[in-house]
């Protein structure tokens, strides 16, 4: 090999092993980074020399820094992302729900309806009674406050959904718009052998936080660009990128293409559980409310009007409550301004409370679909905690899947700083010994012209 030969191939070295001491540098500061695919570097004889028949080799390069990462793991993560995003999020807001009713407490829809019909029964014992009139009052304000507090609360939770909703469409759409730039620059790179590793770092974690959002599927093509799906609708790939308009229709919200009038179908992650909650479950709610209390004022005025009040003459044919809309349930005005406008007396005398008693008795009948209001209520109460701890218990078994899916991604992907210090140790060795090379081809010359 000729001294010139031998400068080639050690300056080739040099340069070959400083680069990698780069990569193994790059891996190491990112050791922390979640985003970060640890690069792999992969070296390759350069091609030898066969001029006077000899077959001489020429040195060491970089073929190719490769990006680890674990394709099916991927796919697994935004697979279980959205699902785990979904239950998340739908217990949140439910748990949200639940708390306007105030159960177990006092100050409950359960404890407040049956001190209305209690304070009837305590009403029947001395129907003349104007403190137990007014306890009569006063019991069914708070019972149709706590009505009008919780159907407020509703409004409140949707109105709050609806701008969470809002808020995410667009960070959705933020997403799919980073996609399609990443898809573009990353084109640019492979149609022209460059390496696009730090491109592709974040557009998987962009679609990593976008399957946090709804439903999506991905595939690949030859180029390495991503075409993006969501709810089996198209979003995004090199040429196109899709944005999407959150709408309310008949009470439903709607996620629909911009220039489209047909909505997506998202049937998971966060934007499908802002949607069931808003859509669905505040409405069941609300109709379950509307029924109740509906009901009791129904029941309690279908035996109110046939009594009889305390006053000269007797006056029958009173409602106690005067309507229910939008969940206030009004009491009649005239017991407001006069509690003797209570009618509870069947014969027109001041001593019977026998409507009293009918309408206290109320809490024990079978008046909503075979139940009492009690049990109804409960049902309705143990439905809904229900709900709460399904939809926690997959969220948590959704989250441990996912944990290990993540431990499995670092282990594969991640950064260990024990190998990439190896890495160092023989990278700075190999570049001393070219080092070496170049000072062995120095006095090499220094020889031939001291031989001069």
């Amino acid at each position: 090999m000729s001294i010139n030969k031998l400068l080639d191939v050690a300056g080739r070295s040099l340069f070959t092993y400083q680069k990698a001491l780069n990569v193994t540098s790059n891996n190491i500061v990112n050791a922390n980074n979640p985003n970060y695919s640890k690069r792999r570097i992969t070296m390759s004889q350069v091609a030898p020399d066969h001029r006077f028949g000899l077959g001489i080799g020429s040195g060491v390069e970089i073929s190719d820094i490769a990006r680890v990462r674990n394709e099916l793991t991927d796919k697994q993560i935004i697979g279980y992302n959205h699902e785990y995003s979904y239950n998340n999020r739908y217990s949140e807001l439910l748990t949200q729900v639940e708390q306007l009713y105030s159960e177990p407490s006092d100050l409950g829809v359960s404890n407040l309806m049956n001190e209305f019909f209690n304070s009837w029964e305590e009403l029947a014992v001395n129907p003349s009674s104007t403190a137990l009139r007014n306890n009569v009052i006063n019991s069914a304000q708070k019972f149709s406050s706590k009505v009008n507090s919780i159907y407020d609360g509703y409004e409140v939770i949707k109105t709050d959904v609806k701008k969470e909703a809002e808020q995410t469409v667009s960070e959705m759409n933020n997403h799919i718009m980073n996609i399609y730039n990443l898809n573009r620059e990353i084109y640019k790179a492979t149609a022209v052998n460059r390496n696009a590793n730090d491109l592709l770092d974040e557009r998987a974690a962009t679609l990593e936080e976008l399957s946090k959002l709804a439903n999506i599927s991905v595939t690949y093509d030859d180029n390495n660009v991503a075409n993006v799906s969501i709810g089996g609708s198209f979003a995004v790939d090199r040429v196109h990128a899709e944005k999407y308009l959150l709408a309310e229709e008949d009470g439903k919200l709607k996620i629909k293409p911009h220039e489209e009038s047909g909505a997506i179908m998202v049937n998971s992650g966060k934007i499908s559980a802002l949607n069931d909650i808003f859509s669905k479950k505040i409405t069941e709610h609300k109709a379950l409310l509307d029924n109740l209390a509906t009901t009791v004022m129904d029941e309690v005025n279908s035996i109110h009007s046939s009594g009889y009040s305390l006053h000269e003459p007797p006056v029958t044919g009173i409602d106690f409550f005067s309507g229910y809309e939008h969940g206030k349930l009004f009491i009649n005005e005239d017991i407001l301004a006069d509690p003797r406008y209570i009618a509870v007396s069947a014969d027109q005398t001041d001593g019977n409370g026998e409507f009293a008693s009918a309408i206290g008795a109320l809490k024990d009948r079978d008046t909503m679909d075979g139940l009492t209001f009690e049990s109804k209520y409960s049902d309705f109460i143990s439905g809904m905690a229900s709900e709460i701890v399904q939809h926690d218990q997959q969220g948590q078994s959704l989250g441990l899947v996912l944990d290990q899916l993540s431990l499995t991604k670092a282990e594969y992907s991640g950064v260990s700083t024990d190998e990439e210090m190896v890495n160092v140790i023989k990278f700075q060795r190999s570049y001393n010994a070219s080092a070496k090379l170049i000072q062995v081809a120095d006095e090499l010359f220094q020889t031939i012209i001291n031989m001069v």
